[in-house]
């Protein structure tokens, strides 16, 4: 951009240049009918042919002008002069809050004074429909008394993503990586919530003097903002209140909807956790989900669920649903249900539903009978199921649901514990840690997620670049993988990136652990399975089983033996010491996943063929059929005392065998 100094824009006579940026650069300009100096900023030139954006400047910069807040900076003015776009502001001394916090550290007083003045600044724009983009501490300039000045409203909105990409370099981006909220950095649709991330951001540094996340490259800082904790602000001082921490835990939370409800409400918890005046209550530490919705639906156990909005549809909301929260309903309300029952039971008797599309879940017919083994208990899961995994005390099943969400279900009676709603692609892979502390997630868009298990809470988040289709723990170690990446790190590391992710020749489907935790075994989409010893952090053996997918592997109980099942419907053993095939067995259906029982006795399989089938693991002879089912089975597991089998699929209904009578012993 060729200097404008010496020229007249408007009434006004341009000085000289006193800044740039990527989409403007500021001029300092003398208006002779008022004697004072003022602020041009022009925007780039490139901008100012284009008709629509012309249209869209000419719009926003009215709106702008509008904005009277103290601590907004003012638009006292704006033009259009051959094609040059400006807008005219007051010209302060030059001073930003990045400035100050360079001058040294703010006083937790301090840092509260500047934070509400932002937040009120924020909200009363919010509450105009106006999101700023790019908040950070350049924009938020300080008078000479001290005071904020929220400067470039609305600039970044002026300006979309294609007009940026074709208008500038590839390093310049709409916002700053180092303050942007997960769903900008990852091109998202935006709302005022995405402001307050940034304001978040802007808090953090302001308490530490830093931001919380650095990297080499502006999308290695983006991708740390979506996938990794914030870290402690007790790394930079150790002054800072536990409840203020939670503060940021909020305003910094990975989704939307579990931030603060407006800048306002943020400045006032942070307020309350400095002890200082305010009407809200301190915050808790667990972000809790706000109500970003004047409806909401309601349920028969009287638990809300933020409507999904259309502005951020691919990283819905992680919430926990517990059937345990349930409270008493009117009279009136009961009455309702009561009649809507009468209805739904009348439907069902009259009208013969129609045939579903492909993959979508559909009630089966309970079954009248079973097929040799004693059924214990049958859950409705209410969606197909993909995965299974138990807690290692044996009282809780974990599911993965093909309609986004995993269940938490009490093994006992099929009570429901918690719904995990996180992810925004059906959950593939489940698994709990060998404590029974966490709980793990991993899903077909590209996420995993880590889970306290005693409230339901979302502890990490994790982006990958493919679907997280396997998910496999022991005492020591925890491993994920996503397409043609291993990844094995240490459960007390759990949440960034320890380990760099291995490679593998393909895509890989299945994991298990060994008894002895000394090897991972691997099953990889072209007949593959390969051993992995996770102390080194390398592959030992690879056993070849054809070409087809590999969708299960399981270790026998002196882990001298791997198995594994193909959707070729071929079931292979080997030996794990020299690797010798002990058995080949081909089955009446592909294998979509494998279990063995804690004592290697009895091996499992989930066929596509609607059954699951039971063999003798040492003589791979079979045992058993389970065919009373209404669909594919996609998962089978044992429970930890070797005496429950479980199973699910594309039916939705999680059943749990007795399987005593087949056990050595039984």
């Amino acid at each position: 951009m060729a200097s404008l100094a010496g020229t007249t824009l408007g009434a006004y006579e341009v000085k000289d240049q006193i800044g740039r940026g990527g989409m403007a650069a500021v001029y300092r300009a003398y208006h002779s009918a008022t004697g004072r100096d003022v602020a041009i900023k022009v925007m780039l030139p490139d901008l100012g042919i284009d008709e629509n954006f012309r249209k869209r400047f000419d719009c926003e910069a009215r709106t702008l002008a509008g904005l009277q807040h103290v601590h907004i900076l003012p638009v006292f003015d704006y033009g259009d002069q051959n094609d040059i776009l400006y807008l005219v502001m007051p010209l302060l001394p030059g001073k930003n809050l990045s400035d100050r916090l360079r001058a040294g550290r703010l006083e937790m007083t301090e840092v509260a004074r500047l934070f509400r003045q932002m937040a009120s600044a924020l909200d009363y724009a919010h509450q105009r429909g106006f999101l700023h983009r790019d908040i950070k501490p350049g924009n938020v300039l300080l008078d000479d008394s001290g005071n904020v000045l929220l400067a470039d409203f609305g600039l970044t909105r002026m300006i979309d993503h294609n007009e940026m990409s074709r208008l500038t370099s590839d390093s310049t981006v709409v916002g700053t990586p180092a303050y942007m909220s997960p769903e900008q950095g990852q091109g998202m649709e935006l709302d005022s919530r995405s402001d307050l991330y940034s304001l978040g951001v802007v808090l953090y540094e302001m308490l530490t003097g830093d931001v919380p996340f650095r990297a080499e490259t502006p999308v290695a800082v983006i991708f740390k903002h979506v996938s990794e904790p914030i870290p402690t602000t007790k790394l930079h001082r150790d002054d800072v209140p536990d409840a203020v921490e939670n503060v940021l835990k909020k305003a910094m939370a990975k989704f939307p909807n579990q931030r603060f409800t407006s800048a306002l409400a943020m400045s006032e918890a942070l307020d309350a956790a400095l002890g200082l005046p305010t009407t809200t209550a301190s915050v808790s530490a667990v972000p809790t989900a706000p109500d970003f919705h004047e409806d909401h639906p309601t349920t028969i156990a009287s638990v809300t669920k933020p409507s999904p909005t259309p502005d951020y549809p691919t990283m819905p909301l992680p919430t926990v649903r517990s059937s345990r929260q349930t409270q008493r309903s009117t009279q009136a309300s009961v009455a309702i249900i009561s009649v809507i029952i009468v209805l739904v039971v009348a439907l069902a008797v009259f009208v013969r539903p129609a045939a579903a599309p492909n993959n979508a879940y559909v009630a089966p017919i309970i079954p009248t009978e079973n097929t040799g083994l004693p059924l214990l208990l049958e859950i409705d899961a209410e969606a197909g199921i993909t995965s299974l995994a138990f807690s290692p005390d044996g009282t809780r099943i974990v599911a993965g649901r093909d309609n986004n969400t995993a269940a938490v279900y009490e093994a006992s009676d099929g009570d429901t514990v918690f719904i995990l709603e996180s992810h925004s692609g059906d959950v593939l892979s489940v698994a709990y840690s060998a404590d029974g502390s966490t709980l793990f997630t991993g899903g077909a868009d590209n996420m995993y997620f880590q889970w306290d298990t005693a409230e339901g809470s979302q502890q990490i988040t994790g982006m990958e670049g493919g679907p997280v289709r396997a998910f496999a723990t022991n005492e020591t170690f925890y491993a994920y993988a996503t397409n043609q990446y291993l990844a094995v790190g240490k459960i007390e590391a759990i949440g960034g990136y320890y380990y760099e992710p291995i490679p593998t020749e393909t895509n890989i489907f299945s994991l298990a652990f060994a008894a002895d935790d000394a090897l991972l075994a691997v099953g990889d989409a072209d007949g593959n399975v390969l051993l992995f010893n996770p102390d080194d952090r390398d592959f030992v053996t690879t056993f070849k089983a054809g070409a087809a997918r590999i969708m299960g592997v399981a270790f026998n109980a002196d882990s001298t033996q791997v198995f594994a099942g193909d959707n070729a419907r071929i079931l292979h053993v080997w030996n794990v010491a020299d690797g010798a095939a002990l058995h080949e067995i081909t089955t009446d259906a592909p294998i979509n996943g494998i279990a063995i029982t804690p004592d290697g006795s009895l091996l499992a399989s989930a066929h596509e063929d609607n059954a699951v089938r039971l063999w003798a693991a040492d003589t791979m002879t079979l045992k058993l059929t389970l065919t009373d089912f209404a669909a594919p089975m996609k998962t089978v597991q044992f429970n930890p005392a070797g005496t429950h089998l479980v199973t699910a699929g594309d039916d939705g209904r999680i059943r749990i065998w007795d399987i005593g009578d087949l056990l050595p012993n039984g």
